[in-house]
């Protein structure tokens, strides 16, 4: 990881960086170098230490614990058991909830998590305005027709799933188009479909659609979803389930009744993929399990209930 490298990736997650995401990108060597070294000399980040660990002294700042507390905690991340990895400050997290010397219940797990929420919300301070741009009504692919209701791939043959699911994405972003809506996807879409980067294995044309999607972090979708009422959280499972359940979601802070939210059945195990699913937001207490009524699979999309019908929403999601 070069110098510029090591500045990203503090910046995207929580390191209180000087210059803006586009300034670090449009800066020419001499300037990142002259950064590098003006915060190494301010003892913020060392040369030969692993990013994270760079991380954890940032979060370690924040933190109120006396400096035998922080020992302890950099011994037990610095060590942790070998079937656990300290690759990121969520895993850090896992591993002092499991800890029989912490716990999710010490006053020290609590704080580790208090200071994470402060470096979160940095994080999403920096991204917000940029995401707020690039908002915009997503244009129709230029392989469908504006409108279109299905897309026939009957006939295709070792289409890829990435391919398959630019196609249902692209009628699903139709449909919401007629709500006057955005679909914005977390990254756990990005991650799990698009692991090959947005060019497809098979049919690239079909993933021309995510040039003008929008992938954001959770907290910063959590601001748009409060903020912004045309906005549609995509979501998808992982291995540690749907983020849409995640504590740190906070999406039903900003839901109301009858507003959409999505959910992308695929593996992220085992290369499976199943459908886009549109659900309704019923009540502010149901972690976000409202009812399914339209999927997007393979091209065709399925109505549970009819927009004339009792049981879909009678106002729209903005209700």
């Amino acid at each position: 990881m070069n110098e510029r490298e090591f500045i990203n990736y503090l910046a995207g997650n929580g390191f209180d960086i000087p210059l803006s995401d586009n300034e670090i990108k449009s800066a020419d060597d001499e300037e990142i170098k002259i950064l590098f070294e003006n915060l190494s000399q301010a003892g913020r980040i060392v040369r030969n230490l692993h990013p994270i660990w760079t991380l954890l002294e940032c979060l370690l700042d924040e933190m109120h614990a006396n400096d035998f507390e922080k020992q302890l905690l950099r011994m037990t991340l610095r060590h942790p058991p070998p079937e656990e990895k300290t690759d990121s400050l969520s895993s850090m997290e896992r591993i002092l909830s499991l800890s029989p010397q912490y716990g999710s219940d010490s006053c020290i797990f609590q704080e580790f998590r208090r200071c994470r929420t402060v470096l979160n919300e940095r994080v999403a301070n920096r991204l917000y305005p940029g995401t707020l741009e690039r908002l915009k009504e997503i244009p129709t692919p230029s392989w469908l027709l504006p409108g279109s209701k299905s897309f026939n791939i009957s006939g295709e043959k070792m289409m890829t799933r990435d391919a398959v699911f630019g196609v249902d994405f692209s009628l699903c972003n139709e449909y919401l188009k007629t709500w006057g809506l955005i679909p914005v996807c977390d990254t756990s879409v990005a991650s799990i479909l698009l692991r090959g980067g947005r060019v497809a294995a098979s049919h690239p044309e079909y993933l021309e659609i995510f040039e003008h999607v929008v992938f954001a972090g959770m907290h910063v979708l959590n601001r748009l979803v409060k903020e912004r009422e045309d906005i549609v959280w995509i979501s998808c499972g992982t291995q540690f389930g749907l983020p849409l359940l995640y504590p740190d979601c906070k999406i039903g802070d900003g839901y109301t009744k009858g507003r959409f939210y999505g959910v992308v059945s695929a593996s992220a195990l085992n290369g499976g993929y199943g459908a886009v699913n549109l659900h309704t937001w019923r009540t502010s207490n149901n972690n976000g399990l409202g009812e399914k009524f339209a999927e997007f699979r393979r091209g065709v999309n399925t109505f549970s209930s009819e927009p004339n019908s009792p049981s879909f929403p009678e106002h729209g999601p903005l209700s």
